[in-house]
């Protein structure tokens, strides 16, 4: 996983237009309108979830004025989703830049699910149950149950602060990507 000790080999998978920002600019950052169009009418759950992360990253890296959103970014080759007519990327990115976390936990938040211990995340799903919520949606997209959210969306802080992390299961993230960072490019 590392390049150097200031650098960390990762992976993405990117497209076109992303490709050809990077050679024309060379940097890219994400819009949030690229949410809007990606994923229609679920955006809100992608943008509830990115909310938070963008909220707690800030508080972690700097994020440049031109960044509205994350870039995605992996360890292990074999997590990143590879698009047909996308460009995979091996990158050569400065630890400093990038923030760690385990993919399984940000896959709960992306769920909007509670984020804890095996034992916490029972005791939440059981207080929803004892109240009759069925669905964590119901606590995230109506206004009547402020505290459950509140609870909700605290224990997604908990992303940060896995160490140890599997090479398998690592995902980061970086307010851009740059152009120097670019080792090898394979065309999907």
């Amino acid at each position: 996983m590392r390049d150097n000790s200031a650098n960390v080999i990762m992976w993405t998978s990117k497209e076109d237009i992303v490709i050809e920002t990077l050679e024309r600019d060379g940097v890219s950052f994400v819009k949030k309108e690229y949410i809007d169009k990606k994923y229609g009418e679920t955006a809100w759950i992608f943008k509830t979830a990115y909310s938070f992360f963008c909220k707690e990253a800030e508080k972690r890296i700097p994020k440049p004025e031109q960044a509205e959103s994350p870039i995605w970014i992996f360890a292990d080759e074999e997590a990143v989703f590879k698009s047909t007519g996308n460009t995979l990327l091996k990158l050569s990115v400065p630890k400093e830049e990038i923030i760690f976390f385990d993919l399984r936990d940000w896959n709960k938040i992306l769920n909007l699910c509670f984020l804890g211990s095996e034992e916490e995340e029972n005791e939440f799903r059981n207080k929803l149950k004892s109240q009759g919520i069925k669905d964590n949606l119901d606590i995230i997209n109506t206004p009547f149950y402020p505290l459950l959210k509140k609870e909700l969306m605290d224990s997604w802080k908990q992303l940060f602060a896995r160490r140890n992390l599997c090479k398998k299961y690592t995902e980061g993230a970086v307010w851009q990507l740059k152009k120097e960072w670019v080792r090898e490019k394979y065309i999907l």
